[in-house]
């Protein structure tokens, strides 16, 4: 009876909950022009996603406006459409209603950009759905330029604006990781230095350090060159970011990038469930502020921790197991870590107590396919696990 109480309470604080969490996705779709209704299985798809950022549509607003007549639930904007090159051009973003009824700016400067942003009482949510051309280095120019402005625009006002930047960058962030076969040729796209300069937050990397997984095939070479990244005053508020199969629902050859993330803290007013997260900090290191003379203090002081450490014992010795490889290598990370601190201008951020849960994130252990639960009582069970299970993944304090 006392749990059927307390999980009522629950319900009605959900109801009242509007915007504890934010859910989003990314997809390349590759034309809805001849099959509108590959649209519509991926909306299904994405139920409980609250936005979706498209690219290539290739459809003009007029023709999006009998697709929305058709939707049952939220709102998509359509970019301007160019009547001349039509393949591979065009983009649009799906909102649930209860998002898009805060919707105070819209731009489209070309048509491989589009952005929109929220307007809320404490803060704004600017969101930029692009498309980097791989062929046409002045549009490319275009997109990195118009990053490049809200990048600066954000770092020149308050932390009240909170940037989302997705879509597909027809790029790699690194060989290694983002690359099946890895080659001497790769596409290494200059606007990623410009985000991690900017200590912006790739978010499925942020929540998968280890894992290599691709957002683009073609049959014989896979990449990861579809993102969604954060500005970084999201930092700590990262709940879950995936890549999922998308085959069966539109048969384009991406996959989709989601991301599902706290917005309690930043949208306030509004309660929900809480999962306790005390002494949650992140140290975050001013890459940016960095010049020649700060790089050769750092390299003297990591050459004199070198040499003060017992790292040359550990490297000396007539064979290595397993054990002793972990140990080399903490004491590595420990020394860079130490003179990054002494050397590195840094802060620590630190965020609230509680993360405002709606929606937390299963997989599945047979078949890999990744459900949303938004039951209050399947929360309650599953969201302390979960969120100290991310935080082993994102204890990391040294990133670069």
């Amino acid at each position: 009876m006392e749990r059927n109480r307390f999980i009522n309470e629950q319900q009605n604080q959900l109801q009242k909950a509007k915007f504890p969490t934010i859910s989003f996705a990314t997809y390349n779709i590759n034309g809805l022009k001849s099959n509108p209704d590959k649209l519509y299985s991926l909306i299904d798809d994405l139920k409980d996603f609250d936005i979706i950022g498209l690219n290539e549509t290739n459809i003009s607003p007029k023709d999006g406006k009998y697709i929305n007549n058709e939707l049952n639930e939220g709102h998509i904007i359509w970019s301007k459409c160019d009547p001349i090159k039509k393949k591979g051009k065009d983009m649009a973003l799906y909102m649930k209603d209860k998002w898009a009824k805060h919707i105070g700016k819209i731009l489209n400067p070309t048509d491989n950009i589009l952005y929109v942003q929220l307007i809320f009482k404490q803060c704004l949510i600017s969101i930029v759905q692009v498309y980097m051309p791989p062929n046409d280095a002045q549009e490319r120019v275009e997109v990195a330029k118009f990053i490049t402005d809200q990048i600066n625009e954000y770092n020149n006002n308050n932390n009240n604006n909170y940037l989302i930047i997705a879509g597909d960058f027809n790029a790699i962030v690194n060989k290694h990781q983002d690359k099946l076969h890895v080659t001497k040729q790769w596409n290494n796209n200059r606007i990623f230095n410009t985000l991690l300069d900017n200590d912006f937050i790739d978010t499925y990397r942020e929540a998968n350090p280890n894992k290599k997984e691709f957002t683009w095939s073609n049959g014989s070479n896979s990449t990861r060159i579809d993102y969604i990244w954060l500005s970084p005053n999201w930092t700590n508020e990262l709940i879950h970011s995936s890549i999922r199969d998308a085959k069966a629902v539109t048969n384009s050859d991406h996959n989709i990038v989601t991301c599902i993330y706290n917005t309690s803290d930043i949208i306030r007013n509004y309660k929900a469930f809480t999962c306790a997260r005390n002494n949650n900090e992140r140290l975050i290191f001013d890459y940016a502020s960095m010049d020649n003379d700060k790089w050769q203090g750092y390299t003297t002081k990591t050459d004199d921790e070198l040499v003060n450490s017992n790292l040359e014992i550990l490297l000396n010795q007539d064979s290595h197991n397993k054990k002793d490889i972990n140990s080399i290598w903490q004491v590595i990370k420990n020394i860079l870590l130490k003179a990054a601190k002494s050397k590195i201008p840094n802060k620590k951020i630190k965020v609230g107590k509680n993360m405002a849960l709606d929606r937390l994130v299963q997989e599945d252990p047979v078949t890999g396919k990744i459900e949303l639960i938004t039951e209050p009582e399947d929360i309650m069970n599953r969201a302390d696990d979960q969120y100290v299970e991310l935080q082993k993944h994102r204890s990391h304090e040294f990133d670069n």
